[in-house]
């Protein structure tokens, strides 16, 4: 096993240990949350940062102090303002599902490594005697420090690093080495440290409760009553964002056949049952990564994000409606169930939300003219 994997190894440990991961259900709501706080603290502690360090180097420059000795603050200025830019146009566009988490990474790892170079500087500075006002990098350091664990909290990990690692090796350089008066700021520096940290995991508690509560009432305004599964809302709002982040897929819209005559005939409540079994098929005949939801009345959607060609969906198509079109069983009634469906794909047929709907629906009612003139169709078939 090689040192960067044990390393890794030993993170998670810790992680797992100090850390307890959020629960799975809300882990997608928690990592939009900490992009949005990515995008609104992350440029301004940059643009900080590079006004204090360039402070920092103000004062070295006027008390004389050789430029060869402070340079390298100069780059690390140059960074942080780079740093906004890239973060201003990663972040200013939507950014899909499947790259938050690569970059909430980022955004840590790099808090971390910026904040450590921070932290073992001042206490070089400190050793070395740098400044005339010794203890100035070290509350500097202090207040900053605790600003940005304030700023990134959402992002637990990097706020608590960042505590450890910024403010530890200042206050322990103030402890082992400095005055009686330097040995009792360094303590109560990590004083500070300690009460932020436990500050920093409440607020992440809070913060997972808070988004645990939400996301309850989100899922009930964002499900079917009767059948369970996504609802129009939902299933539009899906929809709307995958546009937004040009992520290619395609619609299937699907209508049972003379549902009306099954409510007529046999009552609602059996109409009813009938609607839930049809919303389990099709829930179960759907690929993990698919969404399935019910538009209203006995109009149902399918989401298909990894069906690309047209002989895969036609295949695809082709197996709901066998795994839909069998005769259910309610309990009372044994009901022959029969569908018509239609799909569109984006951005081959629409590049927008109504194009897409309306091409999906032509070709769904252009199948029920088909089923209702008895035609038969080895794609689409209904039992009756």
């Amino acid at each position: 096993m090689s040192s960067r994997s044990i390393f890794r190894s030993i993170i998670e440990a810790v992680r797992n240990r100090f850390f307890v991961p959020p629960p799975p259900g809300i882990v997608a709501a928690l990592q939009q949350t900490q992009l949005d706080n990515v995008r609104r603290n992350a440029p301004l502690l940059l643009a900080v940062g590079a006004l204090n360090v360039a402070i920092i180097m103000a004062i070295c420059a006027n008390s004389g102090m050789p430029f060869a000795q402070y340079a390298w603050m100069g780059g690390l200025v140059a960074y942080c303002l780079l740093r906004i830019i890239i973060l201003r146009k990663r972040l200013n566009g939507p950014v899909s599902s499947d790259q938050i988490p690569a970059l909430l990474h980022r955004t840590t790892a790099i808090s971390i490594i910026v904040v450590t170079i921070l932290g073992f500087a001042g206490g070089f500075a400190f050793i070395t005697g740098t400044f005339s006002f010794e203890l100035m990098v070290p509350i500097s350091l202090a207040f900053g420090t605790t600003a940005i664990a304030q700023c990134l909290y959402t992002l637990r990990f990097a706020g608590v690093a960042s505590l450890l690692l910024g403010i530890t090796p200042v206050a322990s350089v103030l402890l082992f080495t400095g005055s009686f008066n330097d040995q009792m700021l360094g303590a109560a520096m990590l004083s500070i440290e300690i009460l932020m940290i436990r500050f920093v995991l409440q607020q992440f508690d809070v913060l997972v409760e808070r988004i645990s509560i939400e996301q309850k009432f989100r899922t009930f305004a964002n499900t079917d009553v009767l059948t369970e599964i996504a609802n129009r809302r939902a299933v539009m709002a899906e929809l709307k964002l995958m546009i937004e982040c040009r992520e290619p897929f395609t619609i299937v819209l699907l209508d049972l056949d003379d549902f009306k005559r099954i409510n007529d005939d046999l009552g609602h409540s059996t109409g009813d049952r009938v609607l839930q079994h049809v919303a389990r098929r099709l829930s179960n005949a759907i690929q993990p990564d698919d969404t399935v939801g019910r538009l209203g009345g006995d109009e149902f959607v399918a989401i298909f994000r990894s069906a690309s060609d047209s002989d895969t969906l036609s295949m695809r198509t082709t197996a709901i409606l066998a795994h839909l079109c069998q005769p259910i069983d309610t309990g009372e009634h044994i009901v022959p169930v029969g569908a018509s469906l239609g799909y569109a794909s984006y951005p081959d047929e629409a590049t927008t939300l109504t194009g897409l709907l309306h091409q999906a629906d032509m070709a769904l009612y252009a199948q029920k003219r088909e089923n209702d003139a008895g035609a038969d169709s080895d794609d689409l078939r209904k039992i009756a």
